[in-house]
């Protein structure tokens, strides 16, 4: 909260995107896991104990609305849920869809379990981050299907059904508030969603059809009395602007950013949490290329505060422990701060 309120933290707190790994650590089957507010619960506590880290990001992947308004997800102990089926065949179905009550409709009920768990058991001595999802034009093109993403890119390109796309992302706004007000509720210190990049979705669609809703949800937060972070992957760096407009609190990017460009219009603005590779890093490369990874990130995005250190997305079931240690320790090493803002260690390559 330190930092997210723009003072100055003793040092870089660190932000575990860790879900899946969480699960591994735990020994529990990723199928039912991720099906159980218990076990996710249980599994970031043991994260928890384990890394001690400053933010705990509660999750069950990317599917969780989309089956709570009907689509076919598949659970695997090999991967994150993943929808197999959407609830649209054309368009006009918008029209016929239901908002589902976050607190009596799996899976959401359970992930609200899960961050009630993890609050009573912890207080308010590690932030907990209650994911609320996909954003709206996420979730409108899930329920579309697996394709959904052409799908309503199509639509929004063709401009002849305006009306019905209009209606199909207001419809998922107002999901993507019940849902955040009640990760509040439930007892989160902050929320999130997830939205697609301009890689996807390009700046104008992000402008015009996910910040100003966006915004929506940000107000009904703040109003709920929590902080809102907004995720996006890939490079984001053409609409990190329209990203802090939106009232977000945090912005959680990956490693594809332009950091310094980042860091000069996030200053005094907006947090940014991530930009650590979550796989071709983490997964793949030694602790010693991890912890310099991270320093030249810190050295960057660090100076004056606005930042929390960790994975730009989640990080593999396989991630090793080791490779977490390093994002720890390069955060207690390099990331402490002097009074003024300036790192003390940065420079110390190595150390």
């Amino acid at each position: 909260m330190c930092v997210i309120q723009g003072r100055i933290p003793d040092r870089v707190p660190v932000a575990l995107h860790n879900f899946l790994m969480a699960s591994r650590l735990a020994g529990h089957r990723l199928s039912e896991c991720m099906r159980s507010g218990k076990l996710l619960a249980e599994s970031q506590l043991k994260a928890w104990e384990l890394f001690k880290h400053d933010v705990i990001m509660m999750e069950n992947g990317v599917a969780a609305s989309a089956e709570a308004f009907g689509c076919a997800v598949d659970y695997s102990d090999e991967r994150a849920p993943t929808v197999l089926k959407g609830v649209m065949e054309t368009l006009e179905d918008a029209t016929k869809l239901k908002l589902p009550d976050p607190w009596d409709t799996f899976p959401l009920s359970e992930l609200l379990k899960a961050t009630r768990i993890l609050r009573k058991e912890l207080g308010d001595e590690v932030f907990i981050l209650g994911r609320a999802d996909q954003g709206p034009l996420s979730l409108s093109a899930i329920l579309r299907g697996i394709s959904g993403y052409e799908e309503i890119m199509v639509d929004i390109a063709l401009n002849e059904k305006r009306e019905l796309v209009e209606h199909l992302l207001d419809l998922a706004c107002e999901h993507c508030v019940r849902f955040v007000v009640a990760q509040i509720e439930a007892g989160a210190h902050a929320t999130s969603l997830g939205d697609t990049g301009p890689e996807i979705s390009s700046p104008d669609i992000c402008n015009t059809y996910i910040f100003p809703r966006v915004a929506r949800v940000a107000d009904a937060v703040h109003k709920a009395g929590g902080v809102l972070s907004l995720h996006m992957c890939g490079n984001s760096t053409p609409v990190v602007e329209g990203m802090i407009k939106t009232g977000a609190d945090i912005l959680e990017l990956d490693h594809h950013v332009d950091l310094r460009l980042t860091k000069k219009i996030t200053q005094g603005r907006a947090t940014v949490l991530g930009l650590i590779d979550p796989a071709g890093l983490m997964l793949n490369r030694s602790f010693d290329e991890i912890k310099e990874s991270c320093r030249q990130t810190i050295e960057i995005m660090a100076p004056h505060g606005g930042f929390l250190i960790g994975p730009g997305c989640a990080l593999p079931y396989q991630t090793p422990i080791d490779s977490v240690k390093a994002i720890i320790e390069s955060a207690k090493i390099y990331g402490e701060y002097s009074s003024e803002g300036s790192l003390k260690n940065v420079n110390e390559k190595g150390k």
